[in-house]
């Protein structure tokens, strides 16, 4: 089916047609830059559609991204785009390692920033992974001055509340869960345009639940 050209490069579909023709275009953009924003773009509406099948083409568009056109200001998303469709196919090794290069390539670019310690966290968390802890805790002291909003300092704060628990630091543990819950309980973002940007919503009821026990300093 051909496409807009406002809407060439988001499609929700992903046929031989569909990728024939967005390779077409994209051949026709002069500019790196932009070809690198089309190609991260086109990525994310294939992740974000829902369907397992799209995850294989949002990751061959990202690799066509770092491979081509590896803007700097493009290079720490794409690392994190490919680690969350990585964690969608259960392929958690090749995850961790597209988590640790978004790092680097924030580190490399500090301009733009990334959740990508949030989410290395989160599955270093959901595996068990002990190993990861202290790299972390790490990268989460690093990138934390560049969390504005309510939902990614509850993240945060979470995921060391939790890391903190299973290394038996319960006052650390209850600390960051206080920060969590308070994180969550914010009904305003910081800008004063979009007061309902990046709110923390409904939380996941075990999560929530080991929080509110660790505030209240039971074992």
């Amino acid at each position: 089916m051909s496409a807009t050209a406002r809407d060439w490069f988001r499609r929700q579909s992903w046929s031989e047609g569909d990728r024939a023709d967005f390779q077409r275009r994209l051949s026709r953009v002069r500019s790196s830059r932009n070809k690198a924003q089309y190609l991260r773009v086109q990525a994310v509406c294939l992740k974000d559609a829902g369907t397992q099948n799209l995850l294989h083409p949002a990751l061959e568009l990202l690799d066509q991204l770092l491979k081509d056109v590896p803007e700097r200001t493009e290079l720490a998303i794409a690392h994190m785009l490919r680690a969350e469709c990585l964690v969608r196919l259960h392929r958690n090794d090749e995850a961790v390692d597209a988590y640790r290069a978004a790092l680097a390539a924030q580190r490399a670019f500090p301009t733009v920033g990334t959740d990508a310690d949030l989410g290395l966290g989160e599955l270093a968390l959901a595996l068990g992974r002990t190993d990861l802890y202290t790299e972390t805790l790490e990268a989460l002291e690093e990138f934390g001055a560049h969390k504005p909003f309510p939902v990614q300092q509850y993240r945060a704060a979470a995921i060391s509340a939790c890391i903190s628990e299973s290394r038996g630091d319960l006052e650390a543990a209850r600390r960051f869960a206080e920060k969590a819950l308070a994180a969550a309980a914010q009904k305003e973002s910081p800008f004063r345009h979009h007061r309902e940007l990046g709110l923390a919503g409904a939380l996941e009821s075990g999560l929530e639940a080991r929080l509110r026990r660790l505030v209240g300093g039971k074992p």
